[in-house]
């Protein structure tokens, strides 16, 4: 089974503070990276934040798209994630959650969520699947809900193709299929929606363009 992931560098930015990386820090790195040129890139990232959730992780899609990821290195930041507070904040008809870091910023469920994935490719990347698979189930525990009964259900086709990837690297095909179904479902796609019906192995190669 191989997986072949395509990953476009998000420029996250950061709030405006004499502390955090602001979008004009990035220039010459993105601009490294339009070119293919990912070590230049990494060598220009913003030293700003070095340790904070969206420069670890932005860090961490760059090794992915064009180096050698040391996922060791984020283990710790994701093992705070599971200890931080937990902030719920009530929007329209439902409740999202944030999680407080060390550095004061608070990402989304979406960002947790993703963090988690992206640790999961890291390992894959490094021929590591007993960790990849760790990570794609505290992914999924997030995305199916199951890590508290406070807030409504929140969910996302892209998060879903993302995992179902994951799992589908770690052997888990049936995993790999419910996460298939539920975005074939709020996409309406009814290719996804033939893959996820394969019942017996998956197929041999999966391209995943994020």
């Amino acid at each position: 089974m191989k997986i072949i992931i395509l990953l476009f560098f998000l420029n996250l930015v950061a709030c405006s503070s004499q502390q955090m990386a602001l979008k004009s820090d990035y220039q010459e790195s993105l601009a490294s990276y339009r070119r293919g040129d990912y070590e230049q890139a990494k060598k220009e990232f913003p030293n700003k934040e070095k340790k904070g959730f969206i420069t670890s992780t932005e860090k961490l899609m760059l090794d992915l798209v064009g180096g050698e990821p040391q996922p060791y290195l984020y283990l710790d930041l994701a093992k705070n994630l599971e200890k931080r507070q937990v902030t719920y904040v009530s929007q329209e008809a439902a409740n999202f959650f944030y999680m407080e870091t060390e550095e004061g910023y608070y990402p989304a469920e979406h960002e947790v969520i993703s963090f988690h994935i992206l640790l999961g490719y890291a390992f894959a990347k490094r021929n590591l699947p007993e960790e990849a698979c760790v990570e794609a189930r505290r992914a999924s525990e997030y995305l199916e809900g199951s890590y508290d009964n406070q807030r409504s259900e929140f969910d996302d086709p892209a998060l879903r193709l993302w995992l179902a990837g994951l799992f589908t690297y770690c052997g888990e095909w049936e995993h790999a299929k419910v996460d298939l179904r539920v975005a074939a479902k709020q996409l309406a796609n009814p290719q996804l929606k033939a893959l996820s019906l394969q019942v017996i192995k998956p197929p041999a190669y999966i391209y995943l363009a994020l």
